[in-house]
């Protein structure tokens, strides 16, 4: 996915910690310091759907997350249609990359809503 700037890819990331009602392992400068030691723990202490979130969220942020599709499948609704819109929107996208504003610009608004 390309944004303009990196605001864009830590609202994604912070929409997705919101969504999972764990908004306290992702602020607008990155990742917390609680939300990087559950990383390197591989979310041991977190329930299996907020465990698939941060490790989600840490893929979307740096491509490096390994996550097996039946682990996505399981989610609950809200964290499994965050995650899969976000992929139509940018599957969208890749088809258009001169569409102004974008899919997932467009997605970030309407699920700003959502969850506001």
């Amino acid at each position: 996915m390309v944004f303009a700037n990196d605001r864009g890819r830590y609202a994604v990331c912070c929409l997705f910690m919101r969504v999972c009602r764990r908004p306290d392992l992702w602020n607008d400068a990155g990742p917390s310091i609680l939300g990087q030691k559950l990383r390197a723990s591989g979310g041991a202490t977190l329930s299996p759907g907020e465990r698939v979130m941060l490790l989600a969220t840490f893929a979307f942020f740096g491509g490096d997350e390994m996550l097996h599709f039946a682990e996505l499948a399981r989610l609950d609704p809200p964290s499994l249609y965050a995650v899969g819109s976000l992929l139509a929107a940018s599957a969208v996208d890749a088809m258009a990359p001169d569409r102004s504003p974008t899919c997932v610009d467009l997605w970030l608004a309407d699920e700003e809503n959502l969850i506001s």
